[in-house]
């Protein structure tokens, strides 16, 4: 079973994967970390405590990369989202990235977040420590899945880009998994839509002082436009 295969699948279903505390968000976790990944998840704490203990889990320090939380930062499809205690909740959260969003909010797949079925939910960005982005991204796929249009956004003529005070990553996917350039500080380039929260962009690349080639890819900075 793929990411979109499992959400087919689940979402809209409620269960209680390991029989404890009734239907909880890391029931959605372990089910998924089962079903795509072919593991077998243990008590391993609360929501938190799969960011957090990291370092201490080596079934998910073998499949996943951690991967903390920065103003730039949007999770990836396939990612494990946490967030860590605050008031009112001394356990975190722990859902599954859709790949949809931008450095304000995101959607992921939920369970036990005002609902006790799994639904797509979109997030701010507070109390959010990070990912966990599984290793093996042929479980995952390119594609996202998409319940309607409204995270794509095409100009009918391309808007001019510049690009902030360190450099961005260009990539040939929208999930930013294939790095094929560069556009240092203040580059400029021009837009040409929104995918996912990704920018697509064309830039310059230079032989010296001149212009050599052009290339075509996403960007994350949404502070270009």
């Amino acid at each position: 079973m793929n990411y979109n295969e499992f959400i087919n699948t689940y979402n809209g279903k409620s269960f209680d994967y390991d029989g404890v505390s009734e239907v909880q968000c890391v029931d959605l976790i372990k089910m998924y970390l089962n079903k795509v990944f072919g593991l077998t998840p243990g008590a391993w704490g609360n929501a938190k405590d799969y960011y957090e203990n990291y370092n201490n889990n080596s079934i998910l320090k073998a499949n996943f990369d951690r991967i903390a939380n920065t103003p730039s930062f949007v999770p990836q499809k396939g990612d494990i989202a946490v967030w860590g205690a605050g008031p009112g909740n001394t356990y975190g959260h722990v859902a599954i990235a859709t790949g949809e969003g931008n450095a304000s909010n995101f959607y992921t797949y939920d369970l036990n977040w005002n609902s006790k079925t799994v639904h797509k939910v979109q997030h701010n960005y507070k109390g959010f420590l990070g990912v966990l982005r599984p290793k093996d991204q042929s479980k995952i796929g390119t594609e996202t899945v998409v319940e309607n249009n409204s995270n794509k956004e095409e100009f009918e003529m391309a808007k001019k880009w510049t690009n902030g005070n360190t450099n961005e990553d260009v990539y040939a996917d929208v999930n930013l998994t294939k790095k094929i350039g560069t556009i240092y500080p203040r580059g400029e380039a021009e837009c040409y839509g929104i995918i996912n929260g990704k920018y697509l962009v064309c830039y310059n690349v230079y032989s010296g002082n001149t212009v050599a080639n052009k290339k075509t890819g996403f960007v994350k900075y949404n502070g270009g436009i």
